[in-house]
């Protein structure tokens, strides 16, 4: 059995900003599976604890990744609706890039 123990203010703790080059997050996530496992820890409060917020970091990791990919399709959506509907947008501002009108819920063809 594993001698990992997770403490139990992790929530109270400062954070750090990591940052881990694009081709390497897969890896980082596969780490972190490892510390999913209930045989990583020590007991099993050090198991739920520790489990608890690599679920939260591996969302953390995930997220970005979807914030992009969401940012994209936006960015793909107005250029259809601009071409096939004539919707024109107009860029409010750049940090944070916030464009007008936004993307309806749903289009009527």
């Amino acid at each position: 059995m594993a001698n990992n123990t997770f403490p139990e203010d992790w929530r109270g703790q400062p954070c750090f900003i990591v940052s881990i080059p694009r081709p390497l997050v897969q890896y980082v996530g596969g780490l972190l599976k490892i510390a999913e496992m209930r045989g990583f820890w020590a007991s099993p409060e050090d198991y739920q604890r520790g489990y608890t917020a690599t679920i939260e970091l591996e969302e953390c990791l995930m997220t970005t990744c979807l914030d992009v990919l969401l940012e994209k399709q936006d960015a793909l959506y107005r250029l259809l609706n601009t071409a096939v509907l004539g919707q024109a947008y107009t860029v409010v501002t750049e940090d944070p890039l916030v464009i007008s009108p936004e993307i309806a819920a749903f289009v009527s063809l």
